[in-house]
């Protein structure tokens, strides 16, 4: 799911309806994307980057959460034992 930050954090600054009307996705699986209950397919992660471009939604890089190194490696070990 961190590769999808990014994804998120524009979706959380953009208006949902109009990015649901010019990605021809739901406003309801844009919500779910955003709250991180739903892991899009390529396709859809596709649309939704495309629409968010074309209306320039922009994040100041801040704004975007990046995990520690040792995050990373508590989550990949975690995800392994699974």
């Amino acid at each position: 799911m961190d590769m999808l930050n990014p994804l998120i954090a524009r979706l959380k600054v953009a208006n949902l309806a109009q990015v649901a009307a010019k990605a021809d996705v739901s406003r309801k699986t844009l919500d779910r994307v955003k709250t991180g209950n739903y892991l899009p397919t390529l396709n859809t992660v596709k649309k939704i980057t495309d629409a968010l471009d074309a209306m320039k939604v922009r994040v100041p890089r801040s704004k975007v959460r990046a995990r520690a190194p040792e995050e990373r490696a508590e989550s990949a070990t975690a995800d392994a034992q699974e």
